[in-house]
């Protein structure tokens, strides 16, 4: 409904991740690596799966030599779909003041973005943007290397995503409800009862969250109201199911539907 109706651009994006890696699966690494860049250009943060399909080619493929010139005409054929694309809206490095304004902390509804507002009320603005970049960077790429080290076939990639998505979606400096489009559908691809647990979470989460923007345009509440209030239900809330799913679950557990492709890299 968000999508359809108010024409958010997310819904492209997670149309070219996922076929960005069934390319991966269909050993055509090239057009992998032009899926993703079409993404990228959709949202940069369609760039975010980039180093779990690096290792899970690495791992997988018997012809490495192969694999590194597939990925340079896949890179070569990206940059140019990628000049074709940014050429008629180019002024210069200003181009990307948007996705730079973007990337700083602010008092925005997200995680970074209700801490940002907690740490200025002591600390300097400057201050306080540079901790919550740095500590919300460090995580993201934590968990992404974390995540890398259990790709080992196309089962475990799946997962890595789904897992990943679901940091980004914690720690990105804003949120509004279509924001879930993307984990969700990187979830759905490896159907483990975890994985099932976030998209009920995330799903009902957002549209939950969806209506208190109009509540703070009917005056019932200012914007940092609205902040506070959107993160806890859009984001912390999902959040909290999974840790409580993760806690009563026993460490050996395991679902049925643990490896639910069987894919093959060639």
């Amino acid at each position: 409904m968000e999508l359809a109706g108010e024409g958010h651009d997310d819904a492209l994006m997670s149309f070219f991740m996922p076929l960005s890696l069934f390319l991966w699966f269909r050993a055509r690494e090239g057009m992998s690596i032009v899926a993703t860049a079409c993404a990228a250009l959709v949202k940069v943060v369609g760039v975010m799966l980039v180093p779990l399909e690096l290792v899970y080619a690495w791992r997988t493929h018997r012809d490495r030599r192969q694999l590194v010139g597939q990925l340079l005409i896949g890179a070569a054929i990206a940059a140019v779909i990628a000049v074709l694309v940014v050429a008629p809206v180019w002024i210069g490095w200003n181009t990307f003041d948007g996705l730079r304004a973007h990337s700083r902390p602010s008092i925005l509804a997200s995680t970074p973005g209700v801490v940002y507002w907690y740490l200025t009320r002591t600390h300097s603005e400057q201050a306080s943007a540079l901790l919550i970049s740095t500590m919300m960077t460090g995580l993201f790429i934590g968990a992404v290397a974390m995540a890398s080290l259990t790709v080992k076939d196309a089962a475990s990639l799946l997962r890595a995503c789904g897992a990943v998505a679901v940091v980004y979606f914690v720690v990105a400096p804003g949120y509004w409800p279509w924001y879930a489009t993307l984990p969700i559908a990187l979830l759905a691809l490896s159907p483990s009862r975890p994985f099932i647990w976030a998209i009920a979470a995330v799903s009902l989460a957002s549209r939950l969250a969806a209506p208190i923007d109009t509540l703070r345009l009917d005056g019932w509440m200012d914007w940092e109201r609205e902040v506070f209030l959107v993160t806890i239900v859009g984001i912390w809330l999902p959040v909290a199911v999974l840790v409580l799913d993760a806690a009563r679950r026993p460490l050996h557990a395991r679902s049925k539907y643990a490896s639910p492709v069987r894919y093959v890299s060639s």
